[in-house]
């Protein structure tokens, strides 16, 4: 919607668009191809529709192959969205790798118990109505 507003002009028009951690170019909710054909478009005389796109991310997307300026949603490194800063601490891995295991083992145990149990096949008498 601010995408086609911005293009169309509506309500007014625009010199600078800015996209903070929104991926418009590849968002699941939105008409991709309209949306970089908006962020491509030209008016009659040649010039961009929207003139200054700036994007604040925290990584690289789609959305960034079409601005004028990309702007990093952190300036250190330390605090970058990167699978090692993601993780959880060692503790934390630990638990949930012996929980997992404890779940797994259950798990099994109850689908072979159940399967054990209920196995063969159903069988409806003539008098009853089969199901």
């Amino acid at each position: 919607m601010v995408i086609t507003n911005a293009v169309k002009g509506d309500p007014y028009p625009i010199d600078t668009l800015m996209f903070f951690m929104a991926n418009m170019a590849w968002n699941s909710t939105m008409n991709t191809v309209e949306v970089r054909r908006m962020l491509n478009d030209r008016d009659d005389s040649g010039e961009d529709r929207i003139p200054f796109v700036v994007v604040c991310d925290a990584f690289q997307s789609e959305t960034t192959s079409f601005a004028d300026l990309v702007l990093p949603a952190t300036t250190n490194p330390a605090y970058s969205l990167t699978v090692y800063n993601a993780k959880a601490g060692d503790y934390g891995l630990r638990v949930g790798l012996v929980w997992w295991i404890i779940g797994i083992i259950l798990a099994t145990g109850y689908f072979v118990f159940s399967y054990r149990n209920f196995a063969g096949k159903v069988r409806a008498d003539s008098a009853e109505e089969g199901y």
